[in-house]
């Protein structure tokens, strides 16, 4: 490790392209971390710095890079020649009538089992997971496969295991991993937990919704600072976790940098995860399988390594089973039954759009438009004389736009009432000292904060900025926001928060109420206004609930400039916290607004 690390001091003169720079954290190998001080380091990037604070104790920052070896075992054996129709067994989760004879065949010669055994087991564990064979033929599959997964876990003694196995086994170019996963999740959990302490327990959930799998998209890489905060924090109380974090930190730094970095440390990595395995795994297979497919997503993990470490061979299996890969950056902007000063205000900022980010950065992103029917018909040609964009109608469902909601007005901003909004033509505004929001505002507030994300005109998109069509850019961009975005690994951006005063009635108490029901911690306490009121509360000796203004109090994210991860947005745990505020029927009575869930989202 030492090898690698640099001054910091000299670090931007050493590095040829910091704008592509990644920093990745190299854990001390016992893994026992102490606590420590905050280090910053700012990288000058081309126009922009990068600060990192990191509270980790005995941890060295540096540049990792990956020399696993070409190595590719099996080359020019039969096993060879069925790669590639592997990967897309697992890919797909099904094996074929042929191709199951093929397999069969091959693993009944003992010594086609000697010459490749990664790929032996690979096929015993997609004919047991398929149940194409019977059940005293799946037994002696069981046996293969336990086995060979005595090399990286340990044996009956220490002495048996084999250093490195691992790495071996993820660098071999068969989805050993992929198909123990699909072998995991085709048996029931009948286990007791290895790790029960609350903090495992905590970071498992935390790992669950992130790794949940879409048929649509793939998922996002599971958090890095989640992993570093749980191993910072678990000692020795589960290995089994520990090694779940140094590969949630070693897949997802391979995502950040497109599969392409880490030539040199990923053994080093997968040793220390091997070590934390040996440590606590059982060799029972049953019990085997419990841990590494249900209790902790270890298999699925070491498989999405093994993916990436093979992009190039594993990219047609992927692209077969998986049609609506996410390959773009998309601009997103709402155009919904409008009116005469929204066309005015669209057309003027499609204009200023036009010039100060298309021909400034030479960039045409899809622009996804969230209309109705009737506009949508005529949206291109409407559209056509203000920008160069594709753009890409986005009908929004009629029962989404037809849904019983009354509007909300706040008389002097203190006096607020739903269904009393003065009239008017305008979808909000100020009559007579009365500020209101009307039904079809509120309509799309609540659409724009959870279904707007699953709509299949997003399909395609990685990054997206959602932009209001009455904002405009002063200045030409420098650089592309989402190719910031996806570069730097980001989920959620935002341009300003603040801390709402109005529309906000009974947000809180429910999203609070959603964190614990799921024991969700608040990990950025600068989304969370109601936190910081009850530190002042206490430092002044008053109760919070003698100010009622400070327990509603909402910390919001700007929704007129957005952006972030289409696939963060799609997750299970922020769609179920909308359906479970939506529950509450707050847009339908207090007028909430679609900013208040992206500063939860954020917090």
């Amino acid at each position: 490790v030492s090898s690698c690390c640099l001054k910091l001091t000299s670090l931007n003169s050493r590095v040829a392209r910091t704008d592509q720079l990644l920093i990745v954290v190299a854990i001390e190998s016992s893994l026992e971390l102490l606590s420590g001080s905050w280090h910053c380091m700012s990288i000058i990037s081309r126009r922009h710095e990068l600060c990192f604070r990191l509270h980790l104790g005995i941890l060295m920052l540096c540049l990792m890079t990956l020399d696993v070896g070409a190595s590719r075992p099996c080359e020019g054996s039969a096993w060879d020649s069925q790669r590639s129709a592997m990967w897309l067994a697992v890919e797909s989760r099904s094996v074929t009538a042929e191709f199951s004879s093929r397999l069969i065949g091959l693993i009944s010669k003992q010594d086609m089992v000697q010459t490749c055994p990664v790929a032996a087991a690979t096929a015993a564990a997609l004919l047991a997971s398929s149940g194409a064979v019977d059940a005293q033929f799946e037994l002696e599959l069981n046996g293969l496969i336990a086995e060979l997964l005595k090399l990286p876990f340990g044996s009956a003694t220490p002495a048996e295991s084999v250093s490195g196995s691992l790495a071996k086994m993820v660098c071999a170019g068969f989805p050993l991993f992929g198909a123990v996963d699909w072998l995991a999740s085709s048996r029931a959990p009948d286990h007791d937990a290895t790790c029960s302490d609350p903090l495992s327990k905590g970071y498992q959930m935390s790992l669950q919704h992130h790794m949940e799998q879409s048929a649509s998209q793939a998922p996002l890489p599971p958090p890095t600072m989640a992993a570093v905060e749980y191993l910072q924090k678990v000692g020795n109380t589960c290995n089994l976790g520990k090694a779940t974090a140094i590969l949630a930190i070693t897949r997802g730094s391979f995502v950040s940098s497109g599969g392409s970095y880490l030539e040199g440390r990923l053994s080093d990595m997968l040793a220390k995860a091997e070590r934390s395995l040996q440590a606590e795994i059982h060799l029972r297979l049953d019990i085997l399988l419990h841990q590494l497919g249900h209790e902790w997503p270890l298999a699925r993990l070491l498989h999405e390594l093994s993916r990436s470490v093979h992009s190039e061979e594993t990219k047609e299996a992927s692209r077969s089973v998986t049609s609506s890969e996410p390959s773009q950056d998309c601009l997103i902007i709402i155009y919904t039954f409008p009116t005469p000063e929204i066309k005015n205000d669209t057309n003027a900022f499609l204009s200023n759009l036009e010039t100060y980010f298309v021909k400034a950065l030479g960039a045409r992103p899809p622009l996804i438009v969230f209309t109705d029917d009737a506009t949508s018909s005529s949206l291109r040609s409407d559209f056509a004389r203000f920008t160069s964009l594709p753009v890409v109608p986005a009908v929004i469902p009629q029962e989404e736009l037809a849904r019983h909601m009354p509007s909300y007005s706040c008389r002097d901003g203190l006096d607020c009432a739903s269904g009393e909004a003065p009239s008017s033509e305008a979808h909000r505004g100020v009559v007579n000292s009365t500020q209101f929001w009307s039904p079809s505002y509120l309509r799309i507030s609540r659409y724009t904060a959870g279904p707007l994300f699953q709509h299949p005109a997003l399909d395609t998109c990685s990054h997206f900025l959602k932009m209001d069509t009455d904002f405009y850019l002063t200045a030409p961009l420098q650089e592309n926001p989402m190719e910031m975005m996806r570069l730097e690994g980001v989920r959620l951006a935002y341009w300003q928060i603040h801390v709402q005063g109005q529309r906000q009635t009974g947000y809180m108490d429910a999203a609070v109420s959603f964190l614990k029901k799921h024991e969700l911690p608040i990990r950025n306490r600068a989304f969370y206004a109601r936190g910081k009121f009850e530190e002042k509360a206490a430092k002044l000796g008053i109760s919070l609930e003698s100010v009622p203004e400070a327990t509603e109090a909402a910390t919001v994210i700007y929704g007129c400039l957005f952006g972030g991860d289409v696939r963060f947005f799609r997750e299970p745990l922020y769609q179920s916290f909308f359906s479970y505020m939506d529950k509450h029927k707050g847009f339908e009575t207090h007028g909430w607004s679609n900013q208040f869930f992206l500063g939860t989202a954020a917090a």
